[in-house]
């Protein structure tokens, strides 16, 4: 699939770029290549290819859940300049 010029420059109004004359090759060559490249990879043969999720085969490395050192809620509040009722208050960010 090929891309002309002014559809390049049809793309680059809706995408609000200004695209100049000297420019336009340069973008009008690198689109269609890329195009070129998706055209590749839809020919391939995928059909008996699994789905891949991750390229890596890694697993979670979680920690175990453990009660740790007890804080003192007044301790902590005591670090910050505003709090309310046992809780940090911050602005309100969303009207």
């Amino acid at each position: 699939m090929r891309v002309t010029k002014d559809r390049i420059l049809h793309i680059g109004k809706l995408a609000r770029l200004e695209i100049t004359d000297d420019e336009l090759p340069n973008y009008h060559k690198q689109v269609n290549a890329i195009l070129e490249m998706v055209e590749l990879l839809n020919a391939a043969n995928t059909e008996k290819i699994l789905p891949l999720e991750n390229p890596l085969e890694l697993e979670a490395q979680l920690r175990n859940d453990e009660i740790g050192e007890k804080v003192d809620r007044e301790e902590i509040l005591s670090a910050s300049t505003h709090s309310n009722n046992g809780f940090f208050t911050v602005p309100k960010v969303i009207d």
